[in-house]
């Protein structure tokens, strides 16, 4: 994607692909009704400067652990992503990002 814009809509299917995947309707219709939440989440935290370096290669880590049944692999990807836009967020919203406890 050659902008955040144009990179929210695949980012967003991503994660409904994966939701879709698990055959848990639970999990697939708890991601439908999050994906307002998400939508606007990915709107700031996809406004990074350095974010198809980071992003791509950690989406892509998950997709590949997935693809291997590596659930263990796919936990520890998603979860380094997960910090990763947590931090992006802080970023972009101006928000101090010291670690805290």
């Amino acid at each position: 994607a050659q902008s955040p814009e144009a990179l929210l809509q695949p980012d967003l299917d991503f994660h409904s692909r994966i939701a879709d995947a698990t055959h848990n309707d639970l999990l697939a219709n708890l991601c439908n009704m999050l994906s307002l939440a998400l939508r606007e989440a990915l709107k700031h935290s996809n406004q990074r400067p350095n974010l198809h370096e980071l992003a791509l290669p950690r989406h892509k880590a998950i997709l590949t652990a997935i693809e291997n049944h590596d659930a263990l692999g796919a936990q520890h990807a998603t979860l380094v992503q997960l910090d990763d836009a947590r931090t992006a967020l802080d970023v972009v919203l101006g928000r101090d990002i010291g670690i805290t406890n």
